[in-house]
């Protein structure tokens, strides 16, 4: 069962999604959006709902601002003035015309569209993202395919690119298969190289102990930095 309610603490009201399900405890969670996802036992009622909410508003309000950080690193040119590619701040300019294309320049991007769309840009910057950064990984994995997979018996994996908001990569080391998002993109190559590493690892270690670490500092001794980026 699911339902919506709003409460209002410290002047503002928050929208709040919540899921009843067959659980000990009530969970809290932050969307990206800035609104409030609760899984709740059956049986807890909206006041209690509530009261552990405005228990949580410390921790609630510094993880908006953290999503609002986030958010800022990874403008996309919906809002017809900005996109984050590749770490820098990039002028949108629109263009009408019965291409649907996004044209990366030097120091700006143009959307060539028959009318403004939020959507539609937003679908375009991911589209050429996805295919500059096809290009790029296939120069970036030929080190991590010779130095970790051929090196100790290891088939090079299939790299799939995609969006992906929960997670930078994915690695599944039994289908020899990793897969990287594409909104790496709104960040700095390093961040690109991190992740790839990252997966990369995994094929040697599968949990996330001192041995694995161990490998990422003797590949990427500055990796925290890149790590740091990405978390905002």
């Amino acid at each position: 069962m699911e339902r919506t309610l709003e409460i209002t603490a410290d002047g503002r009201t928050y929208p709040v999604h919540i899921t009843y399900k067959r659980i000990r405890s009530v969970y809290l969670r932050v969307n990206e959006d800035g609104s409030l996802k609760v899984s709740s036992p059956w049986g807890v009622s909206d006041e209690q709902i509530i009261s552990f909410i405005q228990s949580r508003l410390d921790w609630i309000n510094a993880a908006r601002k953290k999503s609002e950080k986030r958010e800022a690193s990874t403008l996309t040119g919906r809002d017809g003035r900005t996109a984050m590619f590749m770490g820098r701040a990039m002028p949108v300019r629109f263009e009408e015309s019965s291409k649907k294309e996004m044209i990366l320049m030097d120091h700006e991007i143009i959307f060539h569209i028959p009318a403004w769309n939020p959507d539609l840009a937003e679908a375009l910057f991911y589209q050429k993202s996805a295919a500059i950064m096809a290009e790029m990984v296939k120069e970036k994995r030929k080190q991590w395919d010779r130095k970790i997979c051929l090196a100790n018996g290891i088939a090079p994996p299939r790299i799939t690119i995609k969006y992906m908001t929960s997670r930078w990569g994915s690695c599944t080391p039994a289908h020899h298969h990793i897969s990287l998002s594409v909104r790496l993109m709104h960040y700095p190559e390093g961040s690109m190289d991190y992740v790839i590493l990252h997966e990369y690892a995994h094929f040697l270690q599968g949990n996330h102990g001192p041995d694995f670490y161990a490998i990422i500092d003797f590949y990427m001794p500055e990796w925290q930095k890149y790590d740091a980026c990405l978390k905002g």
